[in-house]
């Protein structure tokens, strides 16, 4: 064990013999200052040892234990023949160390021995990452027993690579992570110790699988010679690759150390459940496992059920199944036989009879609904690394659903045929008939005459194929200019190709939450929906090995005529084309394929919901952009403004109409609006909102009676057109007396409000069809109603010149006064028939 040197000094005799030593080694310094007592039969030991960096598996040559570098004392009183007789007290306290990996914080332990029971007053393990203790009694014979209780919690999972020696060089473990925590109570003696134990884990993650927590109960008779009991283990939210469960539940029986009955039921994400019942049998390196009973529910009309006990002998390098047949409720058969795995190599037989796609639920992603039959029968055999297949499968009219992209596929079709290490997808298409046909289909071949890196010509046409149709993200039919193209391997692959995005919409969060704005609140421009999307991802994820080496040549994303952007709020159409790149990789993820590149706002409206739904102005777009920055979720920049105009009445305070502009900027997922004027008026933002709720600027608190009549009415007027459809009336629109106007300015009396009202005026308007406009205007003076009407028909030609005939009153507002009579006075300008011709110019 090596060479240890240091000061020995032996005082005295047995069995008062005096030792005081310090010895350093290989495994470091220990020593001992006290009195021992080596006669036969009892032995004795009254002292203190100490220890220095000391590591026992060098110091003991054990090689099952950790390595260690323990500092610290113990105190030692015992005496005793053996572990029976054994009396006495011990402490021992730490000082920081390192144990298995772990940094040791100071801790201790309290122990004393009497009637062959060791009875544990104190045992606090503090290190980092981990914490433990333990107090009780254990018997240290089989003629006496105890009970000690204990617990121990881990921050971190990855710890246990430090703890158990033979995982220190699994390099799977790498990425293991998550917390658990163990408590129990061990019963009985050494020679029969029984362990009851809770283990609980959460977030528990190893690679791409995931366990979100775990809990077991462990039950078990005579540990240390002829086990007995129960393991019961539950699972919630795995993710096993791509394969998903929300719950996992097993359990085993061991009647004995070689024998026991096991049973698990898993309930997978999509809803498929599945039960498996058998028993386990071990003849020294060879377990024998049989399933008698299995059964799988996809849903009420699709059952499986085991029609056979099945038989699987596995033993080192070697393994055998003799067959697996699951029997549908109907006539169809998934067969699974003549298994053998020896030393590399392997070969077998499935066979699928019928079997309908919705078996498939529990494997495939986001799939709700499929249905089909699949018909394969396909043999495999070769080396366990790289195995060659023979043999056919094809599916002759499916249908599935996925949550994930929102779509169902109909008249799925497949026919799929095996050679070796070639596999040629003859047809694999799928049709969507959303508001039109859709189709998709995929032709090729993949080779995996090099298994390590797989080649690969595969050509992807579309036509008018509902590729998404996500609530609140996006819903596109999109086609392919040019067939996208993978050619290459996974070491160097290559896609080409241009989609044409042909129709859809994307969805854009209302920016103004459906409440009524407070005016005076100087935050109201920044309100935002913060309800995110969970997942705003629409490209679709390559393989993890073809992603790593894959060149995008000239795919591109071209959008139709009919794309916009909209919302409750938004109708905005969208133009342009954006490049397909691939997004840079995270520590977890390869690169993902994401867009890039700018998206015009062509054209379009929004409308501002300020007093739902009674005041919603309506903005035209003038200009705009979405801006893309290569990320793989649809959260591209937005700088959009559009402007409604403020028509004020002929004889206004300033002379001419307002526009106010909206800026629609931030996000996709969260936008922003911010108003202002595009005319450089100085204008504040309250004023801005007023002429949006009431048509004029902010009232002040000396303005007269009069004026706040006026101004009372045409926000009452705002409120009471906007509330009208816009498919009854396409203009509503009540011009109210204008302050200062002579014709109408008298005294603030009560009288002179009602006049104020009766000399507004009402404007109404209507499309006809896409060519014709039919508009209306009338005062509210009863006596001068049919003297004060106005028509205007108008028709548009083509999209340069349009024709318009109009009657139209008087240019000046009438004048009603509160008299016994009511009269009208025209002005200086009479009534006027007119015919024009209208020509427009764009620059």
């Amino acid at each position: 064990r090596g060479s240890y040197t240091g000061p020995v000094q032996v005082k005295g005799m047995s069995p008062n013999l005096l030792v005081n030593t310090t010895l350093t080694g290989p495994a470091g310094t220990f020593g001992y200052s006290g009195l021992v007592d080596a006669d036969p039969e009892e032995y004795a030991a009254r002292g203190r040892a100490t220890s220095t960096a000391l590591d026992l598996r060098t110091l003991l040559e054990n090689n099952a234990l950790p390595h260690s570098q323990l500092t610290g004392q113990y105190d030692l009183d015992l005496r005793g023949v053996n572990l029976a007789t054994l009396t006495g007290k011990a402490v021992a306290s730490i000082e920081k160390s390192t144990l298995a990996g772990f940094r040791v914080d100071p801790s201790v332990a309290r122990v004393h021995f009497a009637g062959g029971v060791v009875t544990v007053d104190t045992l606090a393990l503090n290190a980092a990452g981990l914490k433990a203790q333990a107090s009780g009694t254990f018997g240290l014979t089989g003629a006496h027993t105890g009970s000690l209780k204990f617990s121990a919690v881990m921050d971190s999972l990855s710890r246990l690579r430090a703890l158990v020696p033979g995982l220190a060089t699994t390099s799977q473990l790498d990425s293991l992570g998550g917390a658990a925590e163990l408590s129990g109570e061990l019963t009985g003696s050494a020679e029969h110790l029984s362990l009851n134990g809770i283990v609980h884990a959460n977030d528990v993650q190893l690679g791409t699988r995931s366990v979100r927590s775990v809990r077991g109960t462990i039950l078990l008779a005579d540990v240390t010679k002829q086990p007995t009991g129960s393991l019961i283990f539950g699972a919630d939210t795995v993710a096993l690759g791509l394969v998903g469960f929300n719950s996992i539940r097993a359990s085993v029986a061991l009647a004995s150390p070689t024998s026991g009955h096991f049973s698990a039921s898993m309930l997978s994400q999509s809803g498929v459940q599945t039960d498996l019942a058998g028993n386990l049998t071990r003849s020294k390196d060879t377990t024998v496992l049989r399933l008698d009973s299995a059964a799988v529910l996809v849903d009420a009309d699709n059952r499986y059920r085991l029609q056979a006990p099945s038989r699987v002998v596995f033993s080192k390098g070697f393994l055998t199944l003799d067959s697996l047949i699951l029997q549908h409720s109907s006539k169809a058969k998934l067969i699974v036989e003549n298994v053998q795995l020896k030393g590399d190599s392997i070969r077998g037989h499935v066979r699928t009879d019928s079997v309908d796609m919705r078996l498939f639920r529990a494997f495939v992603p986001g799939l709700v609904d499929a249905r089909g039959a699949i018909v394969g029968d396909v043999e495999f055999r070769g080396d366990v690394k790289q195995p060659r297949l023979f043999g056919q499968i094809s599916l002759a009219d499916g249908t599935a659903a996925f949550s994930n992209i929102g779509t169902r596929f109909i008249h799925i079709r497949a026919d799929i045929a095996l050679s070796g290490d070639t596999v040629h997808v003859k047809q694999l298409s799928a049709e969507t008939n959303k508001d039109r046909r859709g189709v998709l289909n995929v032709e090729g071949t993949v080779s995996f005459e090099h298994y390590d890196n797989p080649s690969f010509s595969l050509v992807a046409n579309a036509s008018n194929f509902h590729s998404i149709d996500k609530p609140g993200l996006a819903a596109l039919d999109i086609s392919t200019g040019s067939p996208v193209t993978l050619t290459g391997s996974t070491q160097d692959a290559v896609m080409r190709g241009t989609i044409r995005v042909e129709r859809g919409t994307i969805y854009i969060p209302d920016v103004v939450k459906k409440r009524i704005i407070d005016l005076n609140d100087p935050e109201f421009l920044d309100m935002v929906d913060t309800l995110l999307a969970a997942n705003r991802q629409v490209m679709p994820r390559a393989p993890k090995a073809v992603a790593r080496n894959l060149r995008l040549e000239n795919v591109a994303v071209d959008i139709g005529p009919d794309v916009w952007l909209r919302s409750s709020e938004a109708n905005i159409k969208l133009g342009g084309s954006l490049n397909v790149t691939l997004a840079p990789p995270t520590p977890s993820d390869p690169p993902r394929l994401a867009l890039e590149g700018t998206l015009s706002a062509d054209k379009g409206t929004y409308r501002l919901n300020l007093v739902d739904p009674f005041i919603q102005p309506t903005f035209d777009v003038q200009s705009g952009n979405l801006r893309f920055f290569g990320t793989p979720d649809l959260n591209p920049s937005l700088d959009i403004k559009a402007i409604h105009t403020v028509r004020q009445p002929q004889k206004s305070v300033n002379g001419r109409d307002v526009r106010v502009e909206v800026d629609i900027t931030g996000t996709l997922a969260r936008p922003q609006l911010a108003l202002r004027n595009p005319d450089n008026l100085p204008l504040s933002e309250s004023d801005l909102l007023s002429y949006l709720v009431t048509g004029e600027p902010a009232v002040g608190l000396d303005q007269a009676g009069t004026q706040v009549a006026g101004l009372g009415v045409r926000a009452l007027g705002n409120i009471f057109t906007n509330a009208i459809p816009r498919n009854v009336l396409d203009i509503v629109e009540l011009q109210t007396a204008t302050p200062g106007d002579p014709t109408t300015a008298t005294s603030a009396t009560n009288a002179s409000y009602y006049t104020s009202l009766l000399n507004t005026r009402a404007v109404l308007g209507k499309q006809l069809g896409s060519r014709w406009f039919l508009g209306l205007s009338t005062g509210l003076c009863p006596s001068a109603f049919k003297e004060n009407l106005g028509l205007q028909l108008e028709y548009r030609i083509s999209s340069v010149y349009s024709a318009q005939a109009a009657i139209e009153p008087g240019s000046s507002n009438t004048r009603c006064d509160k008299t016994a009579t009511p009269t009208f006075q025209p002005t200086q300008t009479p009534s006027q028939l007119g015919f024009d011709l209208f020509r427009n110019w764009r620059f």
